[in-house]
């Protein structure tokens, strides 16, 4: 069985928030799903930049940014 597209929608669709670490068309298109879902999207550095990700440095870094983003909601 095929998904195709699905699988990136329901990946991105799973979570609170998204951490993007270095990916192909699939990342970015789970990072997309993400952020059309309304979710909190960090990619991790070196990636790419796109209004509306942020980014960070460390893994570390990224999962307290999102734990703290979504502490405060």
């Amino acid at each position: 069985m095929h998904l195709d597209h699905g699988r990136n929608l329901a990946v991105a669709a799973s979570g609170d928030a998204a951490i993007a670490v270095r990916g192909s068309w699939g990342t970015l298109a789970e990072s997309a799903f993400a952020k059309l879902l309304g979710r909190l999207v960090v990619v991790l550095e070196p990636g790419w930049r796109i209004d509306g990700f942020d980014t960070a440095a460390m893994p570390a870094e990224a999962v307290d940014y999102v734990i703290h983003a979504l502490e405060s909601e």
